[in-house]
C-alpha cells in the first residue's frame, strides 16, 4: 500500500500510553500531525477517509489494561481547542499484537478542521508501549 507521509501520524513510531494524560502523535514531535492546508474545504466538503493504524510492535501492558487510539481535530496547530471526532474504543492491550490492524471507517469529513492529531490512552498509569504506523486513507488497498 502507497502511503502518502503528509497524511501520517506514526511511521513504526514508539507510542507510549498512560492513563494521566493521552500521549498524542504531537507530543514527542511537534510535527507529527497532518495539515490538510488547501484541502481542508475538500475535506469538508464530503471525501471520506478512514484511520488506519497498523501495529509494528506489540503493545504490552500491565494485566487488564485497555488501550484507545483518539483521532482530535482542531482549527489550529496548538490544539488548544481540540475536538475527538473519531476513537477506537478501550481494547485489551494484549489484542495489539504485532501485526493487528485497525482500520476506523467513516471519519466525519464535515467535523473535520484544518489539523488532526492522533492520541493513545490507557486505563491505568504508565499502561503500555508498542510502535505503530498510524495515518489517513480514503481507502484500504486489499490487492
Amino acid at each position: 500500500m502507497i502511503l502518502d507521509s503528509k497524511q501520517e501520524f506514526f511511521d513504526a513510531t514508539n507510542v507510549y500510553a498512560n492513563s494521566s494524560a493521552a500521549v498524542y502523535s504531537t507530543d514527542s514531535t511537534p510535527s507529527l500531525y497532518v495539515d490538510f492546508g488547501p484541502l481542508y474545504k475538500s475535506m469538508v466538503s464530503g471525501i471520506g477517509m478512514k484511520l488506519y493504524i497498523k501495529m509494528t510492535t506489540a503493545a504490552t501492558g500491565a494485566g487488564g489494561c485497555l488501550m484507545n487510539f483518539v483521532l482530535q481535530t482542531d482549527d489550529n496547530a496548538a490544539f488548544s481547542s481540540p475536538t475527538t471526532i473519531a476513537q477506537t474504543g478501550a481494547t485489551a492491550v494484549a489484542t495489539f499484537a504485532l501485526g493487528y490492524e485497525v482500520l476506523l471507517p467513516d471519519i466525519p469529513s464535515h467535523k473535520m478542521e484544518r489539523y488532526c492529531r492522533l492520541g493513545v490512552l490507557t486505563t491505568v498509569a504508565n499502561g503500555a508501549t508498542g510502535a505503530c504506523d498510524a495515518c489517513l486513507l480514503i481507502d484500504k488497498q486489499t490487492n
